[in-house]
């Protein structure tokens, strides 16, 4: 059975929550430079544009492995999917309230 940071891609087998707006590129990229997995929270967010622009502005800050958190309350899920897809972000976790 792999291990949880074989799949991954990270070193350690911490993964970092989608915890609101604080899960922005400036937390997610420095702890999947640590070593751990980050997740890009958009439970707030208003626009497939601004979640695409999350995943491009993480991407500018680590090559490492990251994922993003879907909330599939919001009404944009399926949009926001697509652009988790067309961004290639390879890890999605999904949340409920």
């Amino acid at each position: 059975m792999p291990r949880v940071t074989d799949l991954l891609g990270s070193q350690y087998p911490i993964i970092q929550g989608a915890m609101g707006v604080i899960c922005n590129p400036e937390l997610v990229a420095p702890v999947s430079e640590a070593g751990g997995f980050g997740l890009l929270a958009t439970a707030f967010a208003r626009d497939p544009e601004a979640v695409r622009d999350q995943v491009k502005a993480t991407k500018e800050i680590t090559k490492k492995p990251f994922g993003a958190n879907l909330f599939v309350m919001n009404p944009l899920a399926p949009k926001f999917a697509e652009v988790f897809a067309e961004e290639g972000v390879k890890c999605v976790t999904v949340s409920v309230k």
